[in-house]
């Protein structure tokens, strides 16, 4: 096992090489200008989760500077662990590594376990990863909009994709989306994906960027808002604020502000390009 503490790495076995795939992903950078990450995170607001697998802490390091432009923020979720995630055991609270003790009770926090590449994953005895997965399961059966963004579903994780799988097929979508942002074939997306597919009976979209005609670039931060006045009210207007590339973050804050100015008074209405 391996777990950081304020005594340092406590190690065993496989300890040396866990050591450093915590020190190279831990040592990555997001670059300044834009980046996708930062896209998806303010796309999206408290009531919406972000789900990865990633173990690099490049998600929060983009949430850290869109936190700047509003703290109306997504949930993040990291079901494989995360080098810079760490929970407390008294009060049980994920939060970030770096921040040495608990903000709540200021006790010693514990690195989250890295899941790997195997076949046979322990989703269980990390208490975080279980409740992530759990979070994860409840989440899908409730969403009205699900977006892949990258994942292949991979045959090492073929027990997690089942469990996915199961949890969204829970119950009948006859009106929700399912949309794949990726770059591989379509009908490779459809095969790893039919069963979500056909829990919301063929309303899937497909797409090679988040800015190529989502309902995260096309109503950002009015995701289902767009998505419900369009499918239930008839309305085929067009969003007055949509994703695009930016070069700068006061280029980015400045196209989304009509949208944070709204929400500070409490109207998370889509703004349409006739109101602009």
């Amino acid at each position: 096992m391996i777990q950081t503490s304020k005594t340092g790495w406590v190690c065993s076995g496989k300890c040396k090489m866990e050591k450093r795939i915590f020190d190279f992903y831990s040592s990555l950078e997001i670059p300044d200008k834009p980046t996708a990450y930062d896209y998806l995170i303010l796309s999206l607001r408290k009531k919406d989760w972000i789900f990865t697998f990633n173990w690099d802490s490049l998600l929060i390091q983009a949430y850290a500077r869109c936190y700047r432009l509003t703290n109306d923020l997504p949930e993040l979720v990291f079901l494989h662990g995360n080098v810079n995630v760490a929970y407390c055991e008294r009060c049980n609270k994920p939060q970030r590594m770096d921040f040495g003790r608990c903000c709540d009770c200021g006790g010693e926090l514990i690195q989250t376990p890295l899941l790997y590449p195997v076949r046979n994953k322990d989703y269980t005895s990390s208490e975080y990863i279980r409740k992530a997965w759990e979070v994860l399961t409840l989440t899908l059966d409730e969403a009205s909009v699900l977006t892949i963004f990258g994942y292949s579903a991979p045959k090492s994780d073929a027990a997690a994709v089942e469990l996915m799988k199961k949890a969204f097929a829970n119950r009948t979508r006859w009106y929700n989306q399912f949309e794949v942002i990726d770059i591989a074939p379509r009908e490779t997306v459809y095969t790893s994906w039919s069963d979500f597919i056909t829990a919301v009976h063929e309303h899937i979209t497909v797409h090679r960027t988040i800015f190529d005609g989502t309902l995260l670039s096309e109503f950002p931060r009015r995701s289902i808002e767009g998505y419900l006045k369009r499918n239930f009210k008839g309305w085929w207007g067009e969003s007055g604020v949509q994703l695009c590339e930016c070069q700068t973050f006061d280029e980015l804050r400045e196209l989304l502000k009509p949208l944070l100015e709204n929400e500070a008074d409490g109207d998370y209405s889509v703004i349409s390009s006739n109101q602009r």
